[in-house]
C-alpha cells in the first residue's frame, strides 16, 4: 500500500509538524470530486452552447427587425430616384425607423411638390413661348401683307411729273 506524508515545520514553537495517509483512503474522494468536475464541465458547456443559440437568435432577430427596414427604406428611396415620386415608406413606430421613416416620406413629398411646381412653370413657359412665337409670325405676316400693299399701289400721277421707270 502507498502513503502519503507531508511535514512543514510551525516556527513560532520550533514544532515539525508531520501527517501521512494510504492512498487508497483518498480514492473515493478523488473519483468524486473528478466525476464532479466532469459534471460541472459538461453542464458548463451545454449552457454555453444553449446561451451562444440563444445571443445568436436574438441577435439574428434584432438585425433583420433593424435590417427589413432599412432595406425597404433603401428600396423606395431607388424608386424615388427613378422618379416615381408616389412612393412611402409604410413604417410605424416612435423609434429611429419610425422618425426616418417619417422625414423621408416629407422629403419625398416635398421634391414631389417641387417637381409639380417646375414642370407646372415649364408648361406655362412652353405656352408663353408659343404665344410669342404665334404674335411673331402674326406680325411678321402683317407687316408683309402692308409692304406688299404698298408695291401694289399705283404711283401717284401729278400734272407735270414726269415717272421714268427704267
Amino acid at each position: 500500500r502507498m502513503k502519503m506524508t507531508a511535514v512543514t515545520y510551525f516556527e513560532p514553537w520550533d514544532w515539525v509538524i508531520g501527517a501521512g495517509a494510504y492512498e487508497d483512503d483518498f480514492q473515493a474522494s478523488i473519483q468524486r470530486v473528478n466525476a464532479s468536475l466532469n459534471d460541472l464541465m459538461l453542464w458548463t458547456g451545454l449552457a454555453a452552447g444553449l446561451s451562444l443559440l440563444l445571443c445568436g437568435g436574438g441577435a439574428w432577430w434584432s438585425a433583420g427587425r433593424i435590417a427589413r427596414p432599412l432595406l425597404k427604406t433603401v428600396e423606395t428611396m431607388e424608386l424615388v430616384a427613378a422618379g416615381d415620386y408616389t412612393q412611402r415608406i409604410d413604417y410605424q413606430g416612435n423609434d429611429e425607423m419610425g422618425r426616418m421613416a417619417t422625414a423621408v416620406n416629407a422629403a419625398v413629398a416635398a421634391t414631389a411638390q417641387a417637381m409639380q411646381n417646375v414642370n407646372d412653370a415649364a408648361e406655362r413657359e412652353q405656352q408663353l413661348q408659343a404665344q410669342r412665337a404665334e404674335e411673331e409670325r402674326r406680325l411678321a405676316e402683317e407687316q408683309r401683307r402692308r409692304e406688299d400693299e404698298k408695291e401694289r399701289e399705283p404711283l401717284p400721277r401729278w400734272p407735270g411729273l414726269a415717272v421714268v421707270i427704267p
